[in-house]
């Protein structure tokens, strides 16, 4: 279940201001390219009541209760990871899921079109992922097969976000049509004890 959502104006302003002081390198240990990313926890408690809001509107808790992750349990849900990603072009991230409960990533600043990317192969086919993020999970209808849910994140997803359960696999492809950072936000949400 992956849920798209807007970012409101006053939270996207600050997000901006909060990522232009963001030094420390972040630890995460996945397989990927990229070059700057950069913890922002010290921000979390300021975005974490948006973030459980966001969540308690989705359908994503429907599908955590309908799995009994949320069902009985008494302990709170807490922003306990934040991150900023700097992409450049052609730097992508390979297969990785998060920790915790459910994840979101947070789109800031895209500066290319979707269009753009597959000018700039020569043609618009199918298969041409430059510039997706593509979720990946079993396929409960066809035996064996993992099922591919792509999204062309382009300008047009500037100030939106996606939500969605901390382990669904995902794949940030790169991106070709310009030498602009492509800027994400993106954090986990723990149960209050979890991650202490």
């Amino acid at each position: 279940m992956i849920n798209k959502f807007k970012i409101p104006d006053d939270i996207y302003s600050n997000l901006l201001e909060d990522i232009k002081s963001a030094k420390n390198p972040s630890n995460r240990q996945i397989m990927a390219t990229l070059l700057e990313e950069y913890t922002l926890d010290a921000h979390c408690k300021k975005y974490e009541n948006f973030i459980l809001k966001t969540i308690g509107q989705s359908n994503l808790v429907k599908n955590l209760n309908d799995i009994n992750i949320l069902h009985p349990n008494s302990q709170p849900l807490i922003l306990a990871n934040l991150w900023v990603n700097f992409q450049k072009r052609y730097e992508f991230q390979s297969p990785h899921n998060h920790g915790g409960i459910c994840s979101f990533i947070l789109f800031m600043k895209i500066p290319y079109l979707i269009e753009d990317e597959q000018e700039k192969y020569g043609n618009p086919r199918k298969w041409n992922l430059s510039g997706h993020i593509q979720f990946l999970e079993i396929d409960p209808y066809e035996k064996g097969n993992i099922k591919k849910t792509s999204f062309p994140v382009d300008k047009t997803w500037e100030k939106t976000g996606l939500l969605f359960r901390s382990d669904l696999h995902h794949t940030v492809f790169p991106f070709c049509s310009t030498d602009e950072n492509r800027i994400t936000i993106s954090g986990n949400v723990y149960f209050g004890n979890e991650n202490e």
